[in-house]
């Protein structure tokens, strides 16, 4: 979950060049709250927080100019009302979920390997006989073809 800032109240606090410090202050007082586990500061001047388990994970989702200026990591099953599992948290449970292709283009069998959502639009686009674009991050899942030789 992403916290965002009032603009206006941003530029006060930079103004007193404690922005930082108020952030600091904002994940304390979250971390009080029943059933947030982490609070991560995101966006530019913060450095990355690979330290930890969800690091690589909350360091993909800070994105300048979109991303909130903190994010929230619940306690393992804690959700607020609706779904419980929406696959929005970086636990397992929530980042695991089947995924199937098929056609002829395609083997039947499981991929017994990690995949990112970024691999299955380069998957998709292969299978058309379509080059992902340069800017490509993931990897194409060559197993998954029948033409692939394992």
């Amino acid at each position: 979950m992403h916290i965002y800032l009032n603009p206006n109240c941003i530029k006060e606090f930079e103004k007193k060049g404690n922005f930082s410090q108020t952030l600091d202050h904002l994940k304390q007082l979250l971390l009080q709250v029943p059933g947030i586990e982490h609070v991560f500061p995101c966006g530019q001047g913060f450095p990355p927080v690979s330290h930890s388990f969800f690091g690589p994970l909350i360091d993909q989702s800070c994105v300048p100019g979109i991303s909130g200026h903190l994010i929230i990591v619940p306690k393992p099953f804690w959700y607020q009302q609706g779904p419980p599992a929406h696959h929005m948290t970086h636990y397992s449970y929530d980042r695991f979920v089947p995924l199937i292709f098929w056609g002829r283009a395609f083997h039947k069998g499981l991929l017994d390997e990690p995949v990112s959502m970024l691999d299955v639009a380069g998957t998709v686009l292969y299978g058309l006989g379509l080059l992902p674009p340069a800017q490509f991050q993931g990897k194409i899942l060559f197993k998954a073809f029948k033409k692939h030789k394992h």
